[in-house]
């Protein structure tokens, strides 16, 4: 119906629809339209009978002349746009157009306006933008009381009048400034900054700027001095030739500001002071940004500020840090570490940091400024980009909880660091999972072994996935031996590094890593600590296929040429790859298939064989590269092969719900990266084995609906679980050993989750088995509160509902935390209010 309009800002009706539109509008018997879009029309017609419409359209013709005095009491819309043609409108023309609301004349070869705009007092929209012959807009223009929108970009118009100042309910007000050394054009600017600033009532203004950003900070400094006398201004655009600035922009509740410098600050405190932090989003940007600069990929947050090339301190910064989530720091001019403009605990709330080209910068925290609080207690994410002076990320003693919750650091074109983790530093980072380093050309060792760190028990880092380490020319080790465990690596990349020779694997560590990434004389010539370490990780590894040493001797202009080409040869592989699957998805799924899928096509991230018939699969199929695999919805799919799983070491996520399976085989421990489990609907499954405990990547583990027995004791090792739901229905109480929680919820089991978000049991509500059942979940549940977010839960008497109560009454701030109850509380739901008192009924009502 609606095809996209020019540059993708909007969409309009396609031409065959709005055509059948505007034939269906001018059938009506009322005849309250007329249009007459692109017809080359030289007069306007029907003119005897202007005064019946209420809507006349006669956009893009090329009319010479309009009527003097039409009798259009009744109309309310007029689009007179883009008719270059037309010069003149004549002098009584819009005195009997008193109802007019909308009056279109955009791109129009009109030289001026008529008097008789005084007439229009209902007039709410004006637009004459593109009317370049318009040099001025009459005195008149502030007799329009309603007027709410008036555009003048690209006209002619260089001068507001004075009388503007008595459109008191416009809100919205576009045009254009010419910004030069042009001592005259400068004056106008300066004229109609200070006839805007009188328009208090302004909600969006939008100028478009003929000249270049640089050329126009003088002029735009000036111009921002003025957005505290409009309080309501929810939109302040600049259009430059080279880009699009958002001063101002309130959207909901997210803030954007734009500041082009810390001094401009102060501009900005009341429309500071309105904003609603706790609730709201805000992204506040001090300075202008190089034009290369981009912020990564990852970034989640999303208040945030950007501070570009300041100096100094600035008390209004300091309070904006304190209610943002992410600093950005670009090209700041004096800092010497990342609080010396403001307290360390003015950072305590920062989650994101990225800081880069800061060359005064030398350490990133210092930690003697302070003694007992933990500095950056909630820093997440940590980019270190192009710091030239730049020696050690932290000096000073490093206080208890700093950095505790840092999962990404990244360090690149920092060619003074010569040490990544600092004596005591490596201890506090227990969450990083990305640790990246390039073009760092004085490290030598990624963890320094020296006395301090002599004594790092094996589990350092618990939680790295990936380790990356390009362009280090100096580096000769990781870990000076194979000690540590590396418990949580997953991947490897290895490029520029020459003098590194070994890696701190053996055959009892990093257990996970499953992704090598390096050159191919480099892998070659590494040395192992035995021949089966080197044969062990010798299928993980790929060679990185990027440029030979001799690539290092081209020129600049070829070296970029090189990279687009291989950012867009990496593209095409990703799509083709994406491409295979999808045929491969298309071929199979849905289409009522009953063959056993052919293995040779499993060469795939991932593949899809859903809502088919297939009653068999391969045995042992070989699948590498498979991340995700679904399965669903085969209802004849009764077995799953003993080794099916055995070359599935990458798989991500399993969906096998709605099949008609009766086990799972043991192969299922080999898994180790799966991380989402789906189970739902699977009517034959009543018992899960021990071998799931070996899943220990495994965050969501769905098995609504699958009516089992009971859990198995191993349940309690996927420490890494975030979401767990399952059902337990009918055969317990049928089942004489399974009568109490020591069997069905294995007593200990849920109490190890620490990192369950969402617990979702479904249960029979008739089945009186799980009453005691139920009290010792109650008892589980107090050592997994601090995480739980989402809790459903039966409740058999409102005895338990206490208890449930007294468990989260303990820790309130927790307890504010949850977000989502679903409970059932008494024997059987049709009783279920008739058995609480009044203030307990209402409590339940809302948790329902």
């Amino acid at each position: 119906l609606v095809v996209e309009g020019k540059h993708g800002k909007y969409v309009k009706l396609h031409k065959v629809i709005r055509q059948v539109a505007l034939d269906n509008l001018l059938a009506s018997t009322e005849h309250e339209y007329l249009v007459k879009a692109s017809e080359a029309l030289r007069k306007p017609p029907d003119v005897e009978n202007w005064g019946k419409k209420k809507w006349i359209s006669l956009v893009d013709n090329k009319l010479e002349t309009l009527p003097d005095l039409p009798d259009c009491s009744s109309l309310s819309t007029l689009f007179l746009q883009k008719n270059s043609t037309l010069k003149i409108i004549p002098p009584k023309f819009f005195e009997k157009m008193e109802k007019l609301l909308v009056l279109d004349l955009h791109c129009t070869g009109i030289t001026e306006l008529p008097l008789s705009l005084s007439g229009l007092k209902s007039l709410k929209v004006l637009y004459l933008n593109g009317c370049t012959d318009l040099e001025e807009l009459p005195p008149v223009i502030g007799e329009l009381p309603d007027l709410e929108v008036l555009d003048i970009r690209r006209s002619g118009v260089k001068d507001l009048p004075d009388q503007i100042k008595g459109l008191s309910r416009l809100r919205r007000l576009l045009l254009s400034f010419t910004s030069s050394g042009d001592e005259e054009k400068n004056q106008a600017v300066e004229f109609n900054r200070n006839v805007i600033s009188k328009i208090s009532d302004l909600k969006e203004l939008v100028i478009d700027v003929e000249s270049q950003q640089h050329l126009w900070n003088g002029m735009l400094n000036a111009i921002i001095e003025n957005v505290h006398s409009w309080t309501k201004l929810a939109t302040f655009q600049l259009c430059f030739l080279d880009g699009v600035v958002d001063i101002i922009q309130v959207k909901g509740d997210t803030l954007k500001l734009c500041i082009p410098e810390e001094a401009n600050l102060g501009s900005f405190v009341r429309k500071l002071d309105d904003f609603d932090f706790d609730s709201g989003i805000f992204q506040v940007s001090i300075g202008w940004m190089p034009p290369d600069f981009c912020i990564p990929e990852s970034w989640p947050y999303e208040s945030y500020v950007k501070y570009c090339s300041g100096e100094g301190d600035h008390l209004g910064v300091s309070k904006l840090l304190a209610k943002a989530g992410a600093l950005i720091l670009v090209n700041h001019n004096d800092l010497k570490h990342l609080h010396s403009s403001c307290s360390p605990s003015g950072l305590n709330g920062i989650q994101g940091c990225l800081i880069e080209s800061c060359n005064k910068i030398t350490t990133i925290v210092d930690g003697n400024t302070r003694e007992d609080s933990p500095i950056l207690p909630n820093l997440g994410q940590l980019y270190i980009k192009n710091l030239l002076e730049l020696e050690s990320l932290w000096v000073g003693p490093v206080q208890l909880g700093s950095l505790g919750k840092l999962q990404t650091l990244v360090l690149s074109g920092c060619p003074e660091l010569t040490r990544i983790f600092s004596p005591g530093i490596i201890e506090q980072l227990t969450e990083i999972q990305h640790l990246e380093i390039e073009k760092c050309d004085r490290v030598k060792e990624i963890i320094i072994m020296e006395s301090e760190n002599a004594g790092l028990g094996p589990r350092v880092l618990p939680r790295l996935v990936d380790l990356i380490l390009l362009d280090l020319p100096g580096l000769t080790s990781i870990w000076s031996d194979d000690s540590l465990e590396w418990p949580s690596l997953e991947r490897l990349q290895v490029r520029g590094c020459p003098r590194l020779d070994k890696l701190p694997f053996s055959q009892q560590n990093a257990m996970k890593l499953r992704s090598i990434e390096t050159e191919k004389d480099w892998w070659q010539a590494l040395q192992w600590q035995t021949q089966e370490v080197k044969e062990r990780f010798l299928p993980y590894h790929t060679d990185s296929n990027e440029a030979s040493v001799q690539d290092s001797v081209r020129s600049p202009e070829e070296e970029g040429l090189i990279q687009i080409g291989e950012k867009k040869l990496a593209k095409v592989k990703q799509k083709a790859q994406e491409l295979r699957s999808l045929l491969l998805h298309v071929k199979e799924a849905g289409l009522g298939s009953t063959e056993t899928p052919n293995v040779d096509e499993w060469d795939v991230q991932e593949t899809q064989y859903t809502n088919s018939k297939i009653s068999l699969l391969p045995e042992n199929p070989s699948c590498p590269l498979l991340l995700k695999l679904f399965l669903q919805g085969n209802s004849n799919l009764t077995v799953i092969p003993i080794e099916f799983f055995k070359c599935m070491r990458l798989l991500q996520v399993l969906d096998l719900s709605s099949t008609s399976i009766k086990a799972l085989p043991p192969s299922i421990s080999e898994l180790v990266a799966l991380q989402e489990f789906y189970l739902r609907d699977c009517e034959l499954l009543m018992e899960l084995p021990p071998e799931v405990g070996a899943l220990k990547s495994l965050k969501v583990f769905d098995l609504e609906r699958t009516e089992l027995i009971c859990l198995p004791l191993e349940i309690g090792e996927l420490v890494e679980l975030q979401s767990l739901k399952f059902s337990l229905y009918r055969y317990a109480d049928q089942c004489e050993e399974c009568k109490g929680i020591e069997m069905i919820i294995p007593r200990g089991s849920l109490s190890k989750l620490a990192s369950l978000k969402e617990l979702r049991i479904d249960v029979d509500p008739d089945g009186k088995w799980w009453d005691s059942v139920v009290e010792a979940l109650l008892d589980e549940l107090k050592c997994i509160r601090e995480s739980l977010r989402t809790l459903k839960l039966y409740l058999p008497t409102v005895e338990l509902w206490g208890k449930l109560e007294r468990v989260f009454q303990r820790m309130e701030p927790i307890r504010n935390k949850m977000f989502e109850f679903e409970l059932v509380v008494g024997r059987h739901e049709h009783h279920f209010l008739s058995r609480l008192s009044r203030d307990l009924e209402q409590k339940c009502k809302r948790l329902r």
